[in-house]
Order: C-alpha cells, then structure tokens, then sequence
C-alpha cells in the first residue's frame, strides 16, 4: 500500500503546484454527506494513500502514516476545525479552518504536503495556470471549448467539432466564434515570436568579415596614434 509521502519530487527553486498535491475538499465531502457528526471512514487515493477522517460537530480528525513502511514512518493525527457561513438563499456553506498555527485561513481545500493538510498559501503552492505563458493559456481555453462539445481536447489542430446532439446552436456557435478567436490570437502571438527571432538570428548571422576589417581598421589606427606619440616624445627629448 502506497502512504503519504512518496509523491514527485521537485525542482530546487520552483514553488510545488497545487493539482499536483493530494488534496481534501470541503465541499466534496458535504455532497456526499460526510460532515455529519459520529462518522469514521478512510478515503483511498489512486497513489494508494489513505487517511482516515472522524467527524464532530465543528472539526473532523485526520489520521494517517507517512511514509508508511519505512525507517521514518511516523502517525499522524490532528484535529482540523470546520467554519459554516450561511448562504443567501438558505442553507450553509462549510469551510475548513487551516490548522497551521498562525494561519486560521477559511478554506474549501487543504493540500499535503511535508507531512500535513495545510491551505496552499501555508504550502506556498501554485496554480499551474500562474506558470503559463499567453500561448499556454489560450491553448488550455482551445482545449476546455473543444472538450465542451464532445471533441478531443488535446486535438487543436483539426477544425472545430461538429455541434453534439441536444445543444443550441447558439450556444455552439458561441462556443465556435470562442475557439476562433483564441486560436487566430495564438496564431498573431506565434507569428511575432518567430519573427523576432528570425530578426535575432540574422543579427547574429552577419557577414564576420566587416567585423574582422573594422578591428583591422581599429588597430591600425592606434598604432599610427601611438607612432606619433613616440615621435612627438623623441623630438621633445631632442629639443
């Protein structure tokens, strides 16, 4: 069985992303009604980690090994306290209250990492959106319009999908005019970043020989200057 612990290891110098985390969401476990006070279960991830969770009223207990099967492997088990705001029309939202100490953020997730289900700002996690570039972003928009009607995602190149069965046209014409517009700026961005670096490389690509006379020219110069001075300084000698 897998155990907390054995994920990625990362870059020196890059802040961790966020989806890359094993994560508990708050609201996840109210949908499925486990808040309710006097419960016990475990939640199993695909890694093969498991933490089991005891529900009280205002907080829930984690406990869980990491690093399970190993010289280091401690048990772990605190408590993490539950926050609920009332929602405008009716009803209530819940929040996980950082367990950190000095932190008491109100959060909907709590991420592991270093051996505890703390917030990401505690963590200093990052979205993998906040590492993407202009391009990145517009292909991942590409992506999530395609997916929304039914197409292969990680296709962009192909034409935009056919319109699915039951959707408005409306709708999928909006849907359309949106990937046309992200790609034609993906295409405008491309376009500029090649030819910047077509104009850099023919700056570099110069004919070395004007290089090369321009020296020569340079120390000829010199030395006819420091010719001069030499006779300048013989014929004061001589006075």
């Amino acid at each position: 069985m897998g155990g907390f612990g054995s994920g990625r290891w990362y870059r020196y110098g890059t802040r961790p992303l966020a989806e890359q985390c094993l994560h508990l969401d708050v609201n996840k476990l109210k949908r499925e009604n486990l808040l309710r006070p006097g419960l016990y279960y475990s939640i199993r991830w695909e890694s093969g980690s498991t933490i089991g969770i005891a529900t009280f009223h205002d907080e829930i207990e984690l406990s869980y090994a990491t690093n399970p099967g190993k010289g280091d492997e401690e048990h772990v088990r605190y408590r993490v306290p539950l926050n609920r705001t009332p929602c405008n029309f009716g009803g209530y939202r819940c929040w996980f209250v950082c367990p950190n100490m000095g932190c008491g953020r109100r959060v909907a997730k709590l991420y592991f990492l270093c051996g505890y289900f703390l917030c990401r700002r505690c963590h200093n996690l990052t979205y993998e959106s906040q590492n993407e570039d202009k391009v990145d972003r517009l292909n991942r928009k590409m992506r999530k319009l395609r997916t929304k009607v039914g197409g292969n995602g990680e296709d962009l190149i192909s034409p935009f999908p056919d319109k699915p069965k039951g959707m408005h046209w409306d709708t999928f014409d909006r849907l359309e005019l949106k990937d046309f517009e992200a790609d034609r700026e993906k295409m405008r961005i491309l376009s500029w970043q090649i030819s910047t670096l077509e104009s850099e490389i023919g700056r570099l690509s110069a004919d070395p020989a004007e290089e090369v006379l321009d020296n020569r020219q340079l120390t000829g110069t010199a030395d006819r200057a420091r010719l001069e001075g030499q006779q300048v300084a013989i014929s004061s000698h001589g006075c």
